[in-house]
């Protein structure tokens, strides 16, 4: 079979990472017997240059007869034609000249954004008729068996408490081979317009009280105007995702933003704080509660105020004492998401169900 995904992005490296993870993803998972083999993903991207910092240049060279990268203007007639399943990430659109020359026989699917809203999941593969003749359906990932999954990626996730973690790149191992052992590790991946300053002034006071130290990791570049007594601050560059994973494995708290951060996070079994998108019209505030009220259903009680203020941005006076207690929670959801069918698995066995139906 042929895939084609498109990605216009918008929120910066979520977009391309949502993308970029879902076509290795596919390459790698094994189909299940009733789904044909995949040969070739194209990458289309508005933006080549993200695309480029998420990739491992010497981990993830996959052959261009497999996965092959290309710019947006670049889809034309010749691509259309030959293409089994076409995905519009994040209801991006395709171009008009390609869709006219999509065959009538294509699968076509709009990946929509992750959310644990109950609409996501009622209109999880619903058909919407296009005026080229096709029916395009929309695809929602989600986190309850009866949504389109998540994207597990990699195996090395699902190996997690069973054999030591890895240490990805040489760079990332020799870095985390300085770090103190008895620290915590305190991972930073937040939009700038987040304001850290109270919560990390709260932290360096109770790190000096409780003779603590933490190791607060920037990651991407990210800057901190401000001088703190008790917390070791490190700057890492932009990582591949399999180093970025890792990273995430390895720290005892995680701060993530996006969507593709925000999954990964969950994945690695530690505590973590979502820093969501934000939209101008606080649709995201009702993104958050959602998935708040699913997240803490797998929750003890007497552990809930403290998760929410953790989730919540509270000081960490409120909840740093229970840090042990939570990672513990973050464990058990991340379980509760590996024992489901991924998303790579599921959407090829939906785009075989549409198959068998014409």
């Amino acid at each position: 079979m042929r895939w084609d995904i498109f990605c216009k992005i918008i929120d910066n490296y979520g977009d391309a990472g949502v993308c970029w993870r879902l076509c290795k993803s596919l390459l790698a998972s094994p189909h299940s017997e009733a789904s044909r083999r995949i040969e070739q993903i194209r990458l289309f991207c508005d933006d080549l240059e993200v695309l480029q910092e998420l990739q491992d240049k010497v981990t993830e060279n996959y052959p261009a007869s497999t996965l092959e990268v290309l710019a947006w203007d670049q889809a034309s007639a010749h691509h259309a034609q030959k293409v089994d399943v076409v995905i519009e990430a994040f209801a991006c659109e395709l171009p008009a000249p390609y869709v006219r020359h999509l065959r009538q026989n294509v699968v076509w699917l709009n990946l929509e954004y992750l959310s644990a809203e109950e609409f996501a999941l009622s209109s999880h593969g619903m058909g919407s008729p296009q005026n080229s003749g096709q029916t395009k359906f929309f695809y929602f990932p989600g986190f309850l068996p009866a949504s389109g999954g998540l994207l597990h990626g990699t195996p090395y996730i699902h190996r997690q408490g069973q054999h030591p973690l890895a240490k990805g790149s040489k760079y990332l191992a020799q870095f985390l081979e300085k770090l103190s052992p008895d620290s915590k590790k305190v991972s930073v991946f937040q939009y700038p317009s987040r304001d850290l300053s109270a919560w990390l002034m709260n932290l360096d006071q109770l790190c000096q009280s409780r003779g603590e130290r933490v190791d607060l990791i920037l990651c991407a570049g990210q800057k901190l105007d401000m001088a703190l007594q008790h917390i070791d601050t490190h700057q890492l560059p932009m990582l591949s995702q399999y180093d970025y994973d890792i990273l995430l494995q390895n720290c005892d708290l995680n701060l993530v933003r996006g969507e593709d951060s925000f999954v990964r996070a969950q994945l690695a079994g530690r505590p973590f704080i979502w820093d969501i998108y934000q939209q101008t019209d606080g649709v995201h505030l009702q993104k958050h509660a959602a998935f708040f009220a699913l997240f803490s259903q797998y929750c003890p009680k007497p552990l809930l105020p403290a998760l929410h203020a953790l989730h919540h941005y509270e000081l960490p006076e409120h909840w740093w004492q229970l840090l042990p207690e939570l990672n513990q929670q973050a464990q058990s959801w991340a379980r509760y998401l590996l024992e489901q069918t991924p998303l790579e698995v599921k959407i090829q066995d939906f785009v075989k169900t549409q198959e068998n139906m014409r």
